[in-house]
């Protein structure tokens, strides 16, 4: 575990990255190792700012191999985007039980995202090529890997999983098996296989099991036209969430963005939305609030007028909390209005520009006529 975190630190500073979830995928999260497996450790990260504005076509994976460690990971846009379309491959490594780090904000959001995008008719098209894939490269033959077999068996079992359940099937192998309706003499060829797999090393042979391989065929077939006459329509969910995600997490690990404000204005809104107060963001509260939180600013320097640097910092940090709470006002206030603060306040600098040229006002003030 220390040296897969240990490299994982060192992705992140050698891309300029941060790494939000890194999990293990492939045998030894589905609870069928050998002893000689490797690690497949599966991450999603998110990069700077300034990679999502370049025009540029952008590296969006991360691949590196270690014996016996292999890294893949995932851009968070590129995942985004994927799981969008209820891609298994990430709903999988959001279900692993090994993790390695996780940025929990991040983790419940994108679990969120992965439930609403969930699509049966998607995760059978991906375990039936899986299977068939698998089963026709690997399993024809008098002597097999063993490891192949589960590589055909694991998906067939989410097959029925899927088409029962209508939800994501279990990733450990066991709780999948137990829990999934099977002829015993398959179940009994299934947990022989799983005994020897645990003890023997990954490339070795076995004599194919021709019970198993009647048990693939038939579910092969069974689930290609399953799938031709399987009726399930889902249009892909709003982009909004995915995006908004994307935004946090850019701004979240990226405090030199130069859009921070729309982070600001996000957090705010969430603030008040998870608290139900969006019934008292009136526009006239909101305005009054605006006039009140003044007053207590003003409150600071009623009867002294102290120069900035005779201010102590703890008086400078109450100052500062009472400019927030104005802040605070006047953002919530110009994002009911639909207002942009930012453009509209450089709109404003430009008349007033304008209303006070430098060439008649440099160093005097009169009242324009």
């Amino acid at each position: 575990m220390s040296k897969i975190q240990q490299k994982l630190e060192e992705i992140e500073k050698e891309n300029n990255i941060t790494i939000l979830y890194a999990c293990e995928s492939g045998s030894r999260a589905w609870g069928f190792e050998s002893p000689d497996s490797d690690y497949d450790i599966r991450f999603i990260y998110v990069n700077k700012l300034d990679y999502y504005l370049s025009i540029l076509p952008q590296k969006d994976t991360i691949e590196i191999t270690e014996e016996p460690f292999d890294f893949v990971g995932w851009d968070l846009k590129k995942a985004l985007f994927l799981l969008r379309k209820s891609n298994p491959s990430i709903i999988e490594w959001l279900n692993s039980p090994i993790v390695y780090k996780k940025d929990e904000e991040f983790f419940q959001k994108i679990k969120e995202l992965a439930n609403l995008s969930f699509n049966p008719k998607a995760m059978i098209h991906h375990y039936l090529n899986m299977a068939k894939a698998n089963y026709r490269t690997y399993l024809k033959t008098q002597q097999v890997k063993i490891k192949k077999y589960f590589y055909v068996i694991r998906p067939i079992l989410s097959l029925i999983w899927i088409e029962k359940n209508k939800t994501v099937p279990p990733i450990l192998f066991n709780e999948l098996l137990e829990k999934t309706q099977l002829e015993q003499n398959v179940r009994n060829a299934v947990e022989n296989l799983l005994i020897i797999k645990k003890e023997k090393r990954e490339l070795d042979l076995y004599p194919k099991v021709e019970e198993l391989n009647r048990f693939i065929e038939e579910k092969i077939k069974y689930y290609e036209q399953f799938l031709k006459n399987f009726e399930f329509e889902k249009d892909l969910p709003e982009t909004e969430k995915f995006n908004q995600l994307l935004e946090e997490m850019i701004f979240k690990y990226d405090p030199k963005a130069c859009y921070s404000l729309e982070k600001l204005k996000n957090e705010l809104k969430n603030f008040v939305k998870e608290r139900q107060w969006e019934k008292y963001h009136t526009l006239k509260n909101l305005a009054v609030s605006v006039s009140i939180e003044s007053a207590e600013l003003l409150e600071h320097f009623q009867w002294w007028d102290k120069k900035p640097e005779d201010i102590s910092q703890e008086e400078k940090k109450e100052i500062g909390y009472e400019i927030a709470d104005i802040f605070t006002y006047l953002l919530h206030l110009s994002e009911k209005l639909g207002i942009d603060i930012l453009k509209i306040t450089e709109e404003k600098l430009e008349k007033t520009k304008q209303k006070y040229p430098v060439e008649r006002f440099k160093g005097n003030y009169e009242k324009p006529k």
